[in-house]
């Protein structure tokens, strides 16, 4: 069953004082504005909306599996930019008919 999402994120440099963390953290928030597929929610930079596929039963087992598929789509395409050695990740999830906010990290 699909269901609607509202990921909020951070990406952080892991060192503001080196130049190829800062564009590493730009390049990565690019990606997850552009590359996703995921829709933006115009001015509000870094809020994206979409839709994942669960097929687990149990409202905490719908909850793992969302967190699971969006931080891994997340981190392959970050890891094919090669830019995961210079970020940190952090994202809230809230999806649809599932309660509260999901938070996870990619380091």
């Amino acid at each position: 069953m699909s269901h609607k999402f509202q990921l909020t994120y951070t990406v952080r440099p892991l060192d503001t004082a080196r130049e190829q963390h800062v564009a590493s953290a730009d390049k990565a928030r690019r990606i997850l504005r552009n590359d996703m597929g995921w829709k933006t929610t115009g001015d509000i930079e870094t809020t994206l909306l979409g839709e994942v596929k669960l097929t687990s039963t149990s409202i905490d087992d719908k909850a793992r599996e969302a967190k699971h598929d969006i931080r891994n789509q997340i981190k392959s395409k970050l890891e094919e930019a090669d830019v995961l050695k210079h970020i940190e990740f952090e994202g809230s999830l809230m999806v649809n008919k599932l309660d509260g906010a999901i938070k996870f990290y990619i380091p």
